[in-house]
């Protein structure tokens, strides 16, 4: 978690991107129903996303934790490019990651999806996602859908600037 606070407030200060958004969504199908594993409905599989978002341009740190019958943890890096229509987001992404579950090794994989975002207020987001993740320990690539929420704080100092009308 200190972690996640100090990239934050690094990130903030950078001015190579106009906002970091923080991510967190919960898988839709384990969220609702039994799966073919035997996990039960409200089975925690939570992604965390530190998003540092430069125009259209996104790249993510994430952290993945899913409440199996033998815990797994996902973390790693995406890169995608948003499409803006008025209110939604459009992004496809491809990512890469390493993966564990208890009494296993870790292995590295691959994903690629796509984000759906729309807007409620200025700085929160609905996010729905859609991730192929390839899974070496089920040697097999699955399918998950993702809902959750996106806070983002701007962080493009000249455009409120600008806005002001003391732009230099």
């Amino acid at each position: 978690m200190k972690t996640l606070l100090v990239l934050l407030l690094l990130s903030i200060t950078l001015s190579a991107q106009n906002a970091v958004g923080i991510a967190v969504y919960q898988d839709a199908k384990l969220a609702f129903f039994e799966d073919d594993y035997g996990n039960k409905p409200f089975t925690t599989d939570v992604t965390i996303k530190l998003k540092l978002q430069a125009e259209n341009f996104v790249v993510s740190g994430k952290f993945e934790y899913a409440d199996l019958s033998q815990d797994l943890y996902r973390y790693g890096a995406e890169v995608g490019y948003c499409f803006r229509f008025d209110r939604i987001g459009v992004m496809p992404f491809v990512g890469y990651g390493r993966l564990w579950r208890a009494n296993d090794y870790v292995r590295t994989s691959w994903e690629f999806g796509n984000e759906i975002t729309f807007k409620i207020l200025p700085n929160v987001k609905l996010a729905y996602q859609t991730v192929w993740t390839q899974r070496p320990e089920l040697g097999k690539i699955r399918f998950n859908h993702n809902a959750g929420l996106q806070f983002d704080i701007d962080t493009d100092w000249q455009k409120k600037q600008a806005r002001k009308g003391t732009r230099f």
